[in-house]
Protein backbone atom coordinates (compact mmCIF):
# COMPACT_ATOMS: atom_id res chain seq x y z
CA UNK A 1 0.00 0.00 0.00
CA UNK A 2 1.68 3.71 -1.13
CA UNK A 3 1.98 6.04 1.22
CA UNK A 4 -0.87 9.09 1.03
CA UNK A 5 1.96 11.41 1.17
CA UNK A 6 3.87 9.99 -1.78
CA UNK A 7 1.17 10.66 -4.29
CA UNK A 8 0.23 14.13 -3.11
CA UNK A 9 0.42 16.54 -0.62
CA UNK A 10 -2.37 17.15 1.80
CA UNK A 11 -1.18 20.94 2.87
CA UNK A 12 0.68 23.73 1.73
CA UNK A 13 3.84 24.10 3.84
CA UNK A 14 2.37 24.64 6.96
CA UNK A 15 4.28 28.15 9.05
CA UNK A 16 3.45 26.43 12.75
CA UNK A 17 5.37 22.97 11.36
CA UNK A 18 8.57 24.86 10.42
CA UNK A 19 8.47 27.30 13.52
CA UNK A 20 8.20 24.32 16.05
CA UNK A 21 10.85 21.78 14.44
CA UNK A 22 12.96 24.92 13.87
CA UNK A 23 12.85 25.88 16.89
CA UNK A 24 13.65 22.30 18.28
CA UNK A 25 16.94 22.18 15.58
CA UNK A 26 17.95 26.09 17.60
CA UNK A 27 18.00 24.52 21.00
CA UNK A 28 20.22 21.70 19.66
CA UNK A 29 22.23 24.11 17.91
CA UNK A 30 22.36 26.41 21.19
CA UNK A 31 23.72 23.19 23.37
CA UNK A 32 26.36 22.78 20.86
CA UNK A 33 27.55 26.17 20.56
CA UNK A 34 28.33 26.06 24.56
CA UNK A 35 31.33 23.81 23.89
CA UNK A 36 32.95 26.89 22.11
CA UNK A 37 31.42 29.01 24.60
CA UNK A 38 33.63 27.32 27.61
CA UNK A 39 36.50 26.45 25.23
CA UNK A 40 36.52 30.24 24.98
CA UNK A 41 36.48 30.88 28.61
CA UNK A 42 39.05 28.35 29.18
CA UNK A 43 41.14 29.78 26.28
CA UNK A 44 40.96 33.09 28.00
CA UNK A 45 39.07 34.99 24.72
CA UNK A 46 37.04 36.92 26.70
CA UNK A 47 35.84 39.22 24.03
CA UNK A 48 34.53 36.41 22.25
CA UNK A 49 33.38 34.83 25.47
CA UNK A 50 30.57 37.37 25.73
CA UNK A 51 29.43 37.24 21.70
CA UNK A 52 29.07 33.04 22.13
CA UNK A 53 27.29 33.84 24.97
CA UNK A 54 24.55 35.94 23.67
CA UNK A 55 24.72 33.32 20.88
CA UNK A 56 23.73 30.62 23.31
CA UNK A 57 21.20 32.90 25.11
CA UNK A 58 19.50 34.16 22.04
CA UNK A 59 19.09 30.96 20.12
CA UNK A 60 18.21 29.10 23.50
CA UNK A 61 15.83 31.13 24.08
CA UNK A 62 14.30 31.74 20.44
CA UNK A 63 14.34 27.61 20.12
CA UNK A 64 12.67 27.22 23.90
CA UNK A 65 9.89 29.89 23.11
CA UNK A 66 9.23 28.63 19.13
CA UNK A 67 9.02 24.59 20.01
CA UNK A 68 6.50 25.08 22.44
CA UNK A 69 4.49 25.89 19.72
CA UNK A 70 1.33 23.68 18.68
CA UNK A 71 1.56 22.24 15.85
CA UNK A 72 0.64 18.21 14.08
CA UNK A 73 3.02 15.69 14.68
CA UNK A 74 3.28 14.83 11.36
CA UNK A 75 5.59 16.17 9.41
CA UNK A 76 5.22 16.49 5.25
CA UNK A 77 8.44 16.06 2.72
CA UNK A 78 7.94 19.16 1.64
CA UNK A 79 8.16 21.08 5.56
CA UNK A 80 11.21 19.02 5.83
CA UNK A 81 12.74 19.74 2.74
CA UNK A 82 11.82 24.06 3.50
CA UNK A 83 13.58 23.29 7.27
CA UNK A 84 16.13 21.66 6.82
CA UNK A 85 17.07 24.75 3.56
CA UNK A 86 16.66 27.00 6.24
CA UNK A 87 18.52 25.64 8.59
CA UNK A 88 21.31 25.48 6.21
CA UNK A 89 21.37 28.97 5.55
CA UNK A 90 20.34 30.09 9.26
CA UNK A 91 22.69 28.47 11.01
CA UNK A 92 25.97 29.62 9.60
CA UNK A 93 24.57 33.08 9.45
CA UNK A 94 24.23 32.63 13.62
CA UNK A 95 27.43 30.64 13.94
CA UNK A 96 29.47 33.92 12.32
CA UNK A 97 28.08 36.69 15.14
CA UNK A 98 31.29 36.09 17.15
CA UNK A 99 33.69 35.98 14.37
CA UNK A 100 31.87 39.42 13.10
CA UNK A 101 32.31 40.61 16.58
CA UNK A 102 36.01 40.24 16.63
CA UNK A 103 36.53 42.07 13.69
CA UNK A 104 35.77 39.44 10.51
CA UNK A 105 33.99 40.81 7.66
CA UNK A 106 30.48 38.68 7.10
CA UNK A 107 31.95 36.28 4.20
CA UNK A 108 35.35 35.72 6.14
CA UNK A 109 33.43 35.04 9.23
CA UNK A 110 30.99 32.54 7.35
CA UNK A 111 34.18 30.91 5.25
CA UNK A 112 36.08 31.34 8.70
CA UNK A 113 39.65 32.81 6.55
CA UNK A 114 41.76 35.14 8.56
CA UNK A 115 43.68 37.79 7.09
CA UNK A 116 47.18 37.62 8.55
Amino acid sequence: MKDPQATSLYFSVRPRVLLKYGGQLLLVFSVLTIVTFIFSLVVGEYHLTWSYASVVIATGLAGFLLQRLEAPANIQNNEALALSAGIFIITPLIASIPFQQSGLLLIDAILRRYRP
